[in-house]
């Protein structure tokens, strides 16, 4: 729970803050609480588009969510911007 409080106080100070805002949505992944973590990524990547680490952290909460299409679209993007990146192969492959 500090760490929430922590990063919670993070982005108080600095919102935009693209890195912390992913920790967070990390931190919310690992919780199961989804909703919360895609709205961190989401707002991550609005601040840092061409970030892989949050675009493939969206698309493992879509997989989450069984939304297979959207996350296969989003790990596309990602490999678009670094097609050498062996994580986003390996999400692709099992979304």
């Amino acid at each position: 729970e500090e760490a929430l409080t922590d990063l919670n106080q993070a982005i108080s100070i600095r919102p935009d803050d693209a890195n912390a805002l992913t920790i967070r949505a990390r931190l919310f992944w690992g919780r199961k609480q989804l909703d919360d973590a895609l709205k961190d990524f989401e707002r991550a990547i609005e601040l840092d588009p061409k970030w892989v680490w949050p675009l493939n952290g969206r698309g493992l909460i879509l997989h989450d969510q069984g939304k297979y299409n959207e996350a296969i679209e989003v790990f596309d993007s990602s490999l678009n911007l670094n097609p050498d990146q062996a994580p986003a192969h390996e999400y692709k492959a099992n979304a």
